[in-house]
C-alpha cells in the first residue's frame, strides 16, 4: 500500500511590487508533498517584525494549531 504523502503549508514572501511570488510556488508544489495551503505576501524582510506578516503569522497559526 503506498503511503499518503506529507502535507505541507507553503509560505512565500517578495519585498517589493515588481516582484510576484509564482516562482516560489510553482517550484514549492513540485515537491513530494501534498501542498494543502498556500500563503504569501508582498512586505519587505527588512523593516518588518514577524509579527507584523500577517500571512506568516496564519500559516503558522495553521500549523502550530489546527
Amino acid at each position: 500500500m503506498k503511503e499518503a504523502p506529507t502535507k505541507a503549508v507553503i509560505y512565500t514572501r517578495v519585498s517589493t511590487s515588481g516582484q510576484t511570488t509564482d516562482r516560489q510556488v510553482k517550484d514549492l508544489k513540485e515537491t513530494v508533498y501534498e501542498v494543502v495551503k498556500v500563503f504569501s505576501e508582498k512586505i519587505s524582510g527588512f523593516c518588518k517584525s514577524i509579527g507584523e506578516r500577517q500571512e506568516l503569522q496564519r500559516a503558522l497559526g495553521l500549523v502550530l494549531f489546527p
